[in-house]
């Protein structure tokens, strides 16, 4: 596998000292900056690790599931695990690819957010938000915030019950709105509002030049968001705000057809991608610090690689992971510090047509993430295996895979040594 490594051109960054925060494997912080106990998140965490480590390890057999419908449809939201229950937005109907993994129940559920026992996957309450919810749903003392159809919405983490609504022009959102002790911070068009917990007018908003805001993400008193780029507008940008403010600190250009992931921020570094490549940025300064590129033509294996990087890296133990959409789906883990390639795995070795489908969940010494794997001939055409992939994140090699009905795209949590999980066929899984 051919990756350049570039040396950061000297560019003038304003320039701003800052505390770097602990990466809080999942957890969200409380008003003393601490974390609530068992509360897990992928979107809450800087470094991305998305679970704690247990003890033991989910070793791939199911230990329940539950049908609410499709979730994480275009790798647009994850979820949240936050004492005991389980808060995930559904957008109703299913798009199973296997007859068998749905025969004999319905195909579609309502949608909306629905809030599940995590340990046996019963359905404690359901609220329906408006069409097409994509969102995350982050929970912070007793409150679930959300994205809903050009809404920033706020319900009771017990009962589901409507809080507040709160309109946001130019439209709302797609992934998840982020937290503080102080604050929730939601996308709307170009801006990003920062809002009281308790609703109300905004306390700041700031306006960014690309097309449109897509990722934002808190961590330790500033709020990074990405602006994707569009033909006729700015290229891709991620902005590094006072979280107080909503003043700039810094910018960073990923350059033309940039698509600005969400950020994964640790050990005073912050790392995105765009398609093609993996940038460590500094924390302090948004300077690059180093920049690995993964082509679409690999001379040294001679393959062609279709599709882009996928998702949000996952920073843990001092490596960097994250995974290739298509053509082959490969797993790669590099140096955190020099982004030297340490190695690329793939959930079924002799398969050159797979795909890995989410950002990875890095867990004592584990990686998991969503995938497909081989077609198959059918009457009606072909169909796609999908899974649920655990490899080894020492050298890539399989640990095991878990098929289910439909694609996976909502990045797995890891807690109490369960891993959680949705698919597009409908239904949400368990495993141990």
């Amino acid at each position: 596998m051919q990756i350049r490594f570039l040396k950061p051109a000297s560019v003038a960054i304003l320039t701003l000292a800052l505390i770097a925060q602990p990466a809080c494997n999942g957890q969200e912080r409380n008003d003393d900056g601490d974390m609530p106990a068992g509360t897990y998140s992928v979107v809450t965490d800087p470094a991305h690790v998305g679970g704690i480590d247990s003890g033991t390890m989910p070793e791939g057999k199911l230990a329940w599931k539950t049908e609410i419908g499709m979730t994480g449809i275009l790798r647009g939201f994850d979820f949240t695990i936050s004492q005991g229950r389980i808060y995930v937005v559904s957008l109703g109907e299913t798009t199973a690819e296997w007859e068998r993994f749905i025969e004999d129940r319905p195909k579609d559920e309502p949608e909306g957010v629905y809030c599940l026992d995590a340990a046996n996957g019963d359905i404690l309450w359901h609220t329906d938000v408006g069409e097409d919810p994509f969102s995350t749903v982050l929970v912070h003392d007793g409150k679930c915030y959300l994205y809903g159809p050009g809404n920033l919405y706020c319900l009771s983490a017990e009962t589901g019950e409507p809080l507040w609504i709160h309109s946001l022009i130019g439209g709302s959102g797609r992934e998840s709105p982020a937290l503080s002790p102080d604050a929730v911070f939601a996308a709307s068009g170009k801006k990003v509002i920062a809002l009281p917990l308790d609703g109300g007018d905004p306390i700041w908003e700031t306006t960014l030049e690309g097309s449109r805001v897509k990722p934002v993400l808190y961590d330790g008193g500033n709020v990074y968001a990405g602006c994707e780029y569009r033909y006729d507008e700015s290229p891709g940008y991620l902005y590094k705000l006072d979280a107080t403010t909503g003043d700039e600190i810094w910018r960073f250009d990923a350059g033309e057809y940039a698509d600005v992931s969400l950020p994964a921020v640790g050990g005073g570094r912050v790392y995105i991608t765009e398609p093609h490549r993996l940038y460590c940025l500094s924390e302090d300064t948004g300077e690059e610090l180093w920049l690995a590129e993964f082509p679409e033509w690999d001379e040294d294996d001679g393959v062609y690689y279709h599709n882009p990087l996928r998702g949000r890296p996952c920073v843990a133990g001092g490596k960097v992971y994250i995974g290739r959409d298509h053509r082959p789906g490969d797993m790669y883990c590099v140096d955190a510090e020099t982004g030297e390639l340490m190695w690329k795995g793939r959930p079924f070795p002799y398969f050159a047509d797979g795909t890995v489908q989410t950002s990875p969940a890095c867990v004592d010494g584990r990686v998991y993430f969503g995938s497909s794997g081989w077609k198959v001939e059918t009457e009606g055409g072909h169909r796609t295996n999908t899974f649920l992939s655990c490899l080894s994140a020492g050298d890539g090699s399989v640990v095991w895979n878990f098929e289910v009905g439909g694609q996976v795209e909502t990045t797995p949590v890891v807690s109490g040594g369960r891993v959680y999980f949705g698919s597009e066929d409908g239904l949400f899984y368990c495993l141990e």
